[in-house]
């Protein structure tokens, strides 16, 4: 006891106790936040270089001139990347400082149970009233986490088309081919239809004289499928060779023959356009005649016609 009337040992006694306990409880939770949120980074930033060093080596294998597709295909893993890091750092946030808070309270001697009652209606509560927003979230987590479409990708969502510029947790922007920017809240996406995931079709009718032979056409498309795929420039889009599927109509003058082949995500008209001027160039080396324009321009006489 001093003259002042204060007692230096049990003040310095409870200064080490609870108060030094609260401290180092905040600096604690402060710390490990920051050491959760470096390697989550770090983490992130690293898969991102792996997966665009994968992607430049895999375009420099094929050969192509595929530096627009890696762009897409880079971009669309990093935001998913990002995505998932930010989640990640926001639920370690809210652990690490929940945790935290509890421990202070406790030093501080208060009664954290009226507490927790009172946030559980509180948290009903909100629940409640923010449902559709929670709804978004979880919806666009599954979305990221499961790939059912990224930047870049040309999908259908609830009737809208349109290419994918941006996927967050809660709502993913689309612009359509006029140029318009569409928002969709992710808990209100309920089918998807993604036209540019893994592989595309590409679908060529080619017109060739009625008195052509059938099988000798195939032989030739067939014949073009393959030279066409192994060609590393006019083929580079094409994911398989090229084949003849028969003949699609028939007309009085010329049969109309159906070629496909699987292509790349979103070539699909560079692809046809490729097999069309093949398979044209190739039929009419083998001496197979093509209808003029004028028989093609004339009505098909096995359609009715409206009186």
């Amino acid at each position: 006891m001093t003259d002042l009337g204060i007692d230096f040992g049990s003040f310095w006694a409870w200064l080490l106790g609870a108060p030094l306990r609260v401290v180092a409880t905040i600096v604690g939770a402060v710390v490990a936040q920051v050491v959760i949120t470096k390697l989550i980074n770090r983490t992130i930033a690293r898969s991102i270089s792996n997966r665009a060093t994968q992607i430049d080596r895999r375009e420099a294998a094929r050969n192509l001139d595929g530096e627009g597709s890696a762009i897409l295909l880079a971009e669309r893993h990093a935001q998913r990347a990002s995505a998932i890091g930010h989640l990640l750092r926001s639920i370690a946030a809210v652990i690490i400082w929940s945790i935290a808070l509890t421990m202070v309270l406790t030093e501080l001697h208060v009664d954290i149970g009226p507490l927790l009652a009172s946030a559980g209606i509180v948290g009903i509560a909100v629940g409640f009233g923010a449902q559709s927003l929670i709804k978004d979230y979880f919806s666009g987590i599954a979305l990221i986490l499961e790939d059912q479409f990224g930047v870049g990708d040309v999908v259908e969502v609830d009737g809208i088309s349109g290419t994918v510029e941006e996927v967050t947790l809660r709502v993913t922007r689309l612009r359509d081919a006029s140029g318009v920017v569409w928002y969709v809240r992710n808990g209100e996406i309920l089918t998807v239809a993604n036209k540019s995931q893994g592989w595309t079709m590409a679908t060529v009718d080619i017109p060739v004289v009625a008195s052509a032979d059938l099988r000798q056409v195939q032989q030739i498309v067939d014949a073009m499928g393959d030279s066409l795929f192994d060609d590393t420039e006019r083929g580079a889009m094409l994911v398989s060779p090229p084949r003849y599927m028969g003949v699609e109509s028939v007309n009085g003058d010329y049969s109309i023959i159906r070629i496909v082949s699987r292509t790349e995500p979103g070539l699909e008209a560079a692809g046809a356009r490729a097999i069309r001027q093949a398979a044209r160039e190739a039929i009419t080396s083998a001496g197979i005649g093509m209808p003029s324009a004028e028989a093609l321009n004339q009505p098909d006489p096995s359609r009715p016609t409206n009186s």
